[in-house]
This record gives C-alpha cells, structure tokens and sequence, in this order.
C-alpha cells in the first residue's frame, strides 16, 4: 500500500515534467536545422549572435524542464530506498525480538530476512519501470496530437490538367471570399477581376484593403471560403 501511495504522489507531476521536456526540446532541434539550412544567409546578414542568443534562451528552457524531471525522479528513487530500508528493518526486528515467541528456525529467519529485502528491490524497479513507461507515453500523445491537426483543403474537383499547360498567363479571380481564420472579418470579400495575359497590373490601396491578401489567396497560403481563382 506504501508503494502505491507513493508511486499515485510521484505520478501527479512526471508525466508533466516529462511532456514539458519533450516540448521544450522541439524548438532546439529546430533551430538547428534552420542554423545549419541557412548558415550562409545568417553570416550574411550579421545574425550569428541573435541566433545563438536565441538558441541559448531555449537551451535554458529545455534545461530546467529536465532537471526538474530528474530531480522529481532521483527523489522517487530515494523514497523508494529508504521505504525497502525500513521495511526489511522492521522484519528483521520482528524476528529478532519476537524469536522466542515465533520460535523461527535460524535457516528460515535468514530467508524471510533476505526475501523482504528482495521483495522491496523488485516492488522498487516496477514501480520506476511503470513510471517511467508512463512518462515515456508522451512521446505517443504528441504523435496523436499532430494526427489531429486540422489538415489542409482538398479540393472536390477533379482537374485534369493537360501537357501543354499552361497555354496562356490568364489570371481570373471569380466572387473569392476569404478570412485568414474562424472569427475574422473576410480579407477578401466576393472580389473578383480579370487579368488577361502579357499585362501588368499594380494593387494600390490604404493599409488593410487587401492587397497582399490577393497574394495568399492566389498562393493557397489560406484557402478560400468561397469562389474560384
């Protein structure tokens, strides 16, 4: 019972501890990637010591995410020596004083002295085996996490798109509505125009007319609600 009580305390806060390791992890490993694609662009620029400031900051992050992981985890593991400590204390006093009473054979208290000090090692590794199994599933939460985002539009037409295409630079916007996310005002509100080809054509209007929103809505970086390009 004082092995379960204890592993229920120390599981309130390991899986945590170990899910803000894992998130605090990510953006190290991606900075590296960006640091080592965009080396050239980052001497270039003179950027080397805001990336390795930044780097450092979520070095810091990820550090003490861990190290109160391990130290959550180290007082796990003394918890659970001094508990099979007192245990087997309290069996070899029991049989110390209480021999004349129980009338134990001296090849058998050594055995019970020795099985309660097996029995409490093998309750200690299962419960830091369950534990840290437990805060390994994280690791899965987040795959399972990432499996649920939302995914990207699929359009519901089939396009057949031939090898000769395309013949000509025709760019025609047809009653287009769009909102960057759920809530918002429409960016771009049943716009529609034509632009034939070999012609140039300049956007110009106030801040927040929608000029670069055409832009995202001609590249699908957010799809349309409504209309077609």
């Amino acid at each position: 019972v004082s092995y379960f009580l204890l592993q229920l305390f120390y599981r309130k806060s390991s899986v945590d501890l170990q899910r803000l390791d894992a998130v605090t992890r990510s953006p190290i490993q991606a900075l590296i990637a960006e640091g080592l694609d965009g080396a050239l662009t980052i001497r270039a620029f003179g950027q080397e010591s805001n990336f390795i400031n930044k780097f450092y900051s979520k070095l810091d992050e990820n550090d003490r995410a861990m190290l109160n992981f391990l130290v959550a985890h180290r007082w796990l593991g003394i918890a659970l020596e001094l508990l099979g400590s007192f245990i087997a204390l309290v069996a070899t006093m029991s049989i110390v004083c209480y021999n004349d009473v129980l009338n134990i054979q001296p090849g058998l208290a050594a055995v019970l002295i020795i099985w309660s000090s097996n029995f409490t090692i093998t309750l200690g590794f299962m419960i830091d085996n369950i534990n840290e199994s437990e805060a390994a599933i994280t690791a899965v939460e987040r795959v399972s996490g990432m499996a649920t985002l939302p995914q990207e539009f699929e359009s519901k037409k089939n396009v057949h798109l031939g090898t000769n295409w395309p013949q000509n630079g025709t760019l025609e916007f047809q009653n287009v509505c769009m909102r960057y996310r759920p809530g918002l005002p429409l960016a771009l509100n049943r716009l529609s125009f034509r632009l034939n080809s070999r012609r140039r054509c300049g956007v110009v209007g106030r801040t927040g007319a929608g000029k670069s929103s055409i832009t995202v809505a001609l590249f699908r970086l957010v799809n349309i609600e409504e209309g077609e390009i």
